[in-house]
């Protein structure tokens, strides 16, 4: 592949741009790029677990060869880069200089200077632009001689210049979410407790699926008092609530939860009273007797239904994501209290979470004009949570530990009887969705070799 000299808009003066091809340079100044950033994969086919088998993603699933330029010319502060899949890319001279890989600390990647150190003259001075033999972005800054190198997965990864027309799509592997309705009844992620706690592929795996489908039950856990919170401690600390842990679901007389009852317990997501709800839940079947009747678990994915009421009705889901709801629990000396939306998205408008938790409402508060729009869009959302198209049921399993997100999936459980209290018993705990994301891309950069920040 050849790179020619480019032609840039007109420039303020004594600005001359030069692009040549040339090979590896052994200049001190030289950045080396010392991790690599996976590009952006926006193609299903390319992900490579599947619901029916839970094969993991293999290397060459996660990591493919991203476009190389073929062109790059510069419009004044902006650097124009022509890739040879015949798409384009858009950069600021002064976002390249920001976020040069050269200037992190070289032992924790952190950043050791401001934005505002950067020189007005990154915008109009006479740098040298060029391409290497590897496909890289080379600059060397007219301002002090810097050299800054950036691969074309870097380039593409952080390429903003299409945030607009790709809002919302994964930009890695690890953000991209499968979702699903009742075809996953039989199809839910299912993999051996003892290969989780012991091997990082089978570990991976779990967290994999966590991420793309929201669900995965882990089989065969011992049946021990805390199994679930040595388990959560696979991924990191134990999120600590007013709730003791592990929990105890079990019927006891004057509950001060519902869920220690016996009666129908209705979808929803747990401690939305808290300003930060908790992300990962583990429901670990501790006893389940066959004298017990009914007790289903079933779950809905909250992201599903928000994806099926905007085909529905558009503006039932604006309504939900701007009317917040008002969270609240009252017990022993405990008051939490919050307000947040049905569906919550994240700075960028992307799909956050789903929010709902019947139990805990208190009177909604919002504007007068709001409130009939808030509860004719809430019955459409109910009668999706309750359609049977897309929940999946199934009875507790003794020895199934069932993690899922909590601030995606809805679950609820039917109402059931037993002979004698304690028959039913299940054990829970909870993990921080932060907490579980960073082991997620710790274990993606150990096994894949690919640096996922």
């Amino acid at each position: 592949q050849q790179f020619i000299h480019a032609q840039s808009p007109p420039r303020p003066p004594q600005t001359v741009f030069k692009l040549t091809r040339r090979g590896p340079t052994n200049r001190k100044t030289m950045c080396s790029f010392k991790f690599l950033l996976i590009f952006s994969l926006f193609f299903q086919a390319a992900l490579g677990v599947s619901v029916a088998t839970n094969e993991p993603c293999s290397s060459e699933a996660c990591v493919a060869q991203p476009s190389r330029p073929s062109k790059v010319s510069r419009e004044g502060p902006v650097l124009k880069i022509e890739w040879d899949d015949q798409t384009e890319s858009r950069y600021h001279l002064v976002w390249l200089r920001d976020n040069c890989p050269g200037l992190l600390d070289p032992v924790s990647f952190q950043k050791t200077r401001q934005s505002d150190d950067i020189p007005d003259e990154v915008h109009s001075g006479d740098h040298t632009i060029e391409v290497n033999d590897k496909g890289e972005l080379v600059i060397t800054w007219a301002f002090d001689q810097h050299v800054s190198t950036f691969t074309p997965e870097f380039l593409h990864r952080f390429d903003y210049s299409k945030a607009q027309e790709t809002r919302g799509v994964p930009r890695h592997i690890l953000d991209e979410r499968i979702t699903w309705g009742s075809e996953m009844t039989k199809a839910v992620p299912t993999l051996n407790y003892t290969e989780v706690m012991t091997k990082d592929e089978a570990f991976y795996e779990w967290l994999l699926n966590l991420q793309k489908y929201g669900i995965c039950i882990l089989r065969g856990a011992p049946l021990e008092d805390g199994t679930v919170d040595e388990t959560a401690r696979r991924i990191a600390y134990i999120r600590e609530t007013l709730y003791p842990h592990p929990w105890n679901v079990v019927h006891k007389p004057d509950a001060e939860n519902v869920a220690y009852t016996t009666t129908r317990l209705l979808p929803h997501t747990d401690l939305m009273y808290y300003e930060a709800p908790p992300g990962i839940q583990f429901l670990h079947c501790m006893r389940n007797d066959g004298e017990v009747k009914g007790g289903e678990n079933w779950f809905v994915d909250g992201f599903k239904v928000v994806e099926e009421l905007e085909k529905i009705d558009p503006k039932a889901v604006e309504v939900l994501k701007r009317v917040p709801v008002t969270h609240h629990y009252k017990y022993g000396n405990f008051r939490q209290r919050f307000r947040r939306a049905t569906i919550g998205v994240n700075s960028v408008g992307a799909l956050h979470e789903v929010c709902l938790s019947p139990p805990w409402e208190a009177p909604l508060q919002t504007t007068f004009e709001d409130v009939l729009p808030f509860y004719e869009a809430r019955k459409l959302f109910y009668g999706l949570v309750n359609s049977s198209a897309l929940h999946i049921m199934f009875p507790p399993k003794v020895g199934d530990i069932v993690t899922f997100d909590n601030r995606r999936l809805m679950h609820a459980r039917a109402s059931y009887s037993e002979p004698t209290p304690g028959q039913r018993h299940l054990q829970g705990t909870y993990v921080d969705r932060d907490e579980f994301e960073s082991k997620l891309r710790y274990l993606h950069e150990k096994l894949h070799k690919d640096a996922v920040m």
